[in-house]
């Protein structure tokens, strides 16, 4: 669209504003994000006179959006957010706040509990804000920057405080199911139709992709403590990736892990043994990024079967909200915590399962994507 083009789908009441000098800098900058929402549909396949039409429906009342926009940045979350999006400094002092306790005290619960999970609870709290139309683009960033710190201070509590195997898996599992409460600024994120409104750097990257990488950098923290913490008195702790491997294939009906071979009478009636620790931490991290993984893939996937646009961003930005308890009360129950670290057969035959549909997923995920791309939609 060229710069003296007239905005496209503009009420002849608003024209007569604009060349009064009436326009508000929020109208004119919604005005933008319509024009660019229209261009974006017509290159997709849609004509002129039904992408007005479309955008015009995604987007709503200018004028009335504009006044609900103003008076939000005019408050006191308006202030709040705006420092959330726009001070890089001041996020950098407290994610500096939040390395410095970790450091000093060297308590992975006071990284988890004191800065990792209230910071998950602010990205949650900023995918409900956005649920409303006004001031969306505003709670959006700001929770895109807390879910981005979550991941910096997640990696920085997992290799600076002083934890055992059991807490540093808790390192990574938390701030997983921490992320996942606010990916629904991600999901939004995920489908050409959802990111056509979105402005600046952020709205170019598919929310899969940095959701995918995200739980990547989590899952797979844990195979770098094979590096410096050894398991004394156990062989085989120095393979894990290959420990793994074998776990897929007693999954599906394979040989016993060479890892978790019974070694006493109690084992052998069990029909495993105790693997090194460095297997079960590598083994609970991995699941647990897998199983939010595929969770965040079928959210998805829901979402896109949902044709009316305003519903299906409520759905996408609301679902994690509900589930992401569910998920952290699930890997704290007797059942999963006795399963992981006590090795009950039951817990290793599920390993492999959870891969495959993690990747099963993945690929619906993948094709579902391609055919939305080629189709306009």
């Amino acid at each position: 669209m060229s710069g003296d083009a007239e905005p496209v789908g503009e009420p002849l009441q608003i024209r007569q504003r604009r060349a009064s000098g009436g326009f508000s800098e929020v109208e004119e900058e919604l005005q933008l994000h319509l024009d660019l929402i229209v261009e974006q549909l017509i290159a997709e396949g849609y004509g002129r006179a039904d992408a007005e039409a479309e955008a015009r429906r995604r987007f709503g009342n200018i004028e009335a959006v504009a006044m609900e926009c103003t008076a939000l940045k005019s408050g006191p979350m308006g202030i709040a957010l705006r420092w959330l999006t726009t001070s890089t400094s001041g996020l950098c002092a407290v994610g500096a706040l939040g390395v410095v306790a970790v450091l000093l005290t060297g308590d992975p619960w006071l990284g988890l509990v004191g800065v990792l999970m209230p910071i998950a609870a602010g990205a949650g709290g900023c995918a409900l804000a956005a649920v409303r139309h006004e001031g969306r683009t505003l709670v959006t960033r700001a929770g895109h920057r807390l879910l981005g710190l979550l991941l910096l201070l997640a990696v920085t509590n997992f290799f600076f405080s002083d934890g055992d195997w059991m807490h540093s898996l808790w390192s990574v599992q938390f701030p997983m199911i921490g992320w996942f409460l606010g990916s629904g600024l991600l999901l939004i994120r995920v489908w050409p139709e959802d990111r056509a409104p979105a402005s600046g750097p952020a709205g170019e990257w598919n929310g899969a992709l940095l959701a995918l990488i995200s739980l990547l950098i989590l899952g797979l923290l844990t195979f770098a403590l094979m590096g410096y913490r050894a398991d004394p008195g156990v062989a085989g702790d120095g393979a894990p990736l290959h420990a793994l491997a074998e776990v897929v294939q007693y999954g599906f009906g394979g040989d016993v892990p060479a890892s978790m071979q019974p070694v006493d009478h109690l084992q052998v009636k069990r029909g495993l043994g105790v693997p090194p620790r460095m297997v079960t931490v590598t083994m609970g991290s991995t699941m647990v990024a897998m199983i939010v993984w595929t969770v965040f893939v079928l959210l998805a996937l829901v979402g896109k079967a949902i044709w009316d646009a305003r519903w299906r961003r409520r759905f996408l930005l609301t679902a994690p909200l509900f589930i992401a308890p569910v998920l952290l009360l699930w890997s704290v129950t007797p059942l999963v915590y006795e399963g992981l670290w006590r090795n009950e057969p039951w817990f290793v035959k599920v390993y492999g399962p959870v891969l495959l549909l993690a990747v099963a997923s993945s690929l619906a995920l993948l094709l579902t994507l391609r055919r939305s791309k080629a189709a306009g939609r």
